[in-house]
């Protein structure tokens, strides 16, 4: 597109361009810099979206970590409104919310704290992605292509695309289609205006003086800190405690095993140690020691309890909300939660330290855990018949129950309304019905009877 065609966008009563930025890891539209320049020469404000493929946390923080290397080096304004495009099925994970809140938190590390969420009503975790920002910051696709101002659809989202074939004005220079959308409630304008760009002064480096506390003496002692922005991914090679501040003194406020990996956004030097600041999820900034310095270990408490893995099946319903956790340990960072009423198909049971932990492999092939009551997992047999591998979208007629078997005596979990839209995978003739099955945002398979 060329400025004269921006200028017909402002022209024809269009407020802002929301430009494709970055894809994945590595992808960056090399065209977004001069799009983004010349719709704010037009007088238009600009958001900017990256295209998620991400279905890990650590994936969600290496595809934000691409985002924000484009704004930063373009010195895109930290009020920019940024758009997550969950749309792809690579996407989908039962740990749909927390890899998208990972992607946040990463951006936000950076700087850049604005967010909505592109989706459809077909994608399979949408509602799962919706949470992460609320629906009033939701934009999304679904297309009648020319909708009447009588009957505009998604009136409660922030806006609504309703259409992927749009032209500009006959004698513009490009003559492609065009995404064009209907704005809410300004969600779209909640941005930089047409001051995307900033200029930024600051050097990279800042030193300060900080005074620290012995709380084993009565004296101060003045200590010189220097904070270096830089950022990337750092491997531990031992356990190592986690600081709420770059000192040994300061308070544990957990730990990192050997292996594991977090994201920093500084480096501290203070007292010729070097320490890591990264945010947490909680927001809080946390540091770790590293390199060159000994680094505080956390050791486990010594047990006399053995652990004994057990290979068996079965499928376990939740009583009560439960963490999943990556390894069999209250401490061990948490990659989702079920809840009450779902299930999951186990393939082991593991007990240590006098608790019964379940161990399933999750779609991304990673062994996850769950922390079940007492100890006692059931096992149940499925009812289903003449079940069909399928998939596809199927869109609502009437409202329609959502049970948690193909069956009419199985518990409701919730309905569908006229005009919504399921993904299914399977289909399971039983009780008189076609059901269609599908996998829900908790990671539980639900049924849906296909009626007319």
């Amino acid at each position: 597109m060329t400025q004269s065609d921006f200028n017909k966008l402002k022209a024809a009563g269009v407020k802002t361009v929301i430009v494709k930025s970055t894809e994945g890891t590595d992808y960056t539209n090399p065209a977004a810099l001069n799009q983004a320049k010349m719709a704010n020469k037009a007088g238009l404000n600009v958001d900017f979206y990256h295209y998620a493929t991400f279905s890990t946390a650590d994936a969600a923080k290496s595809e934000a970590t691409n985002m924000a290397g484009f704004l930063v080096k373009n010195n895109v304004s930290t009020k920019v409104l940024l758009f997550a495009d969950m749309e792809d099925s690579s996407s989908y994970s039962v740990n749909a919310t927390a890899n998208l809140n990972a992607f946040w938190s990463t951006l936000d590390s950076f700087g850049y704290k604005n967010h909505g969420v592109y989706t459809s009503n077909s994608y399979l975790y949408r509602d799962a992605v919706v949470k992460t920002v609320g629906q009033s910051r939701v934009w999304r696709a679904q297309y009648p292509y020319t909708p009447s101002a009588n009957n505009l659809w998604n009136t409660n989202d922030g806006a609504w695309q309703f259409s992927d074939t749009a032209l500009l004005p006959s004698g513009s220079d490009y003559t492609g289609y065009i995404d064009v959308s209907i704005d809410y409630n300004g969600l779209t304008e909640d941005s930089a205006g047409t001051n995307t760009f900033v200029t930024t002064t600051s050097s990279n480096d800042t030193t300060t003086s900080e005074v620290t506390t012995d709380t084993s003496a009565t004296t101060n002692t003045s200590t010189s800190s220097t904070t270096k922005k830089a950022s990337g991914w750092y491997t531990f090679t031992k356990n190592t405690a986690i600081k709420s501040a770059a000192s040994d003194s300061a308070k544990t406020v957990g730990t990192y095993s050997k292996g594991n990996r977090v994201y920093y956004n500084a480096e501290v030097t203070t007292n010729g140690e070097t320490w890591l600041r990264y945010l947490s999820y909680s927001g809080s900034e946390h540091f770790v020691k590293i390199a060159a310095a000994k680094t505080t270990t956390t050791k486990p408490a010594a047990s006399t309890s053995k652990t004994v893995t057990k290979n068996e099946t079965g499928t376990y319903k939740f009583t009560k909300t439960t963490a999943i956790k990556g390894s069999v340990s209250d401490a061990a960072s948490t990659v989702g939660t079920y809840y009450k009423g779902n299930t999951v198909n186990y393939n082991a049971k593991v007990t240590t330290n006098g608790q019964t932990w379940l161990r399933y492999t999750s779609y991304s092939g990673a062994q996850h855990y769950v922390k079940v009551s007492g100890g006692a997992a059931t096992t149940t047999s499925s009812s289903e018949s003449k079940t069909t591998a399928a998939a596809g979208t199927y869109t609502f007629k009437t409202t329609t129950n959502i049970r948690t078997a193909a069956s009419l005596n199985a518990s409701v979990v919730g309905q569908y309304y006229a005009g919504e839209s399921v993904y299914y995978i399977g289909t399971v003739s039983a009780d008189g019905y076609q059901w269609l099955k599908y996998l829900s945002n908790s990671g539980a398979y639900h049924y849906v009877a296909k009626i007319g």
